[in-house]
């Protein structure tokens, strides 16, 4: 990962499958794929946020992956407020983002900060920019 070593970027967690739909039914773990809203217990956070953190710290060095990003902008209450503040020691995550299109702010939960995301929210070097500006106002 020498784009990570160099800080030309940051690899961080985004859950170990998304539950996404395209994963081979042999390979799933729990039930209703096609959301991240359905995490349902702990062992399904171990499942996606430890070994998908297990992962990137074996391969990026131990600690360098802090940050979560709910999969699809899915933020189960379970994550959010039980297992990621409770976990902080164990997982080495710091904070969690969702996709709410607004900036972070002092006040904003860590567990749940805001992002903008692109071709939703701008698609263009001058969209992003005038997204920028129009933050200062």
């Amino acid at each position: 990962m020498p784009a990570q070593k160099e800080g030309l970027l940051s690899i961080q967690n985004h859950s170990w499958d998304h539950k996404h739909l395209g994963v081979d039914q042999s390979l799933r773990f729990g039930s209703d794929y096609g959301s991240f809203h359905v995490i349902r217990d702990y062992q399904e956070c171990d499942w996606q946020i430890d070994q998908g953190q297990a992962y990137l710290n074996a391969m990026l060095g131990c600690g360098s992956a802090r940050y979560f990003a709910y999969p699809y902008g899915h933020c189960p209450a379970l994550v959010a407020d039980q297992y990621l503040p409770q976990h902080e020691q164990q997982t080495g995550i710091v904070a969690a983002f969702t996709t709410e299109a607004e900036p972070v702010t002092d006040n904003s939960n860590r567990w749940r900060l805001p992002r903008y995301v692109f071709r939703r929210d701008w698609s263009s070097p001058a969209e992003l920019k005038q997204l920028l500006a129009g933050l200062h106002n």
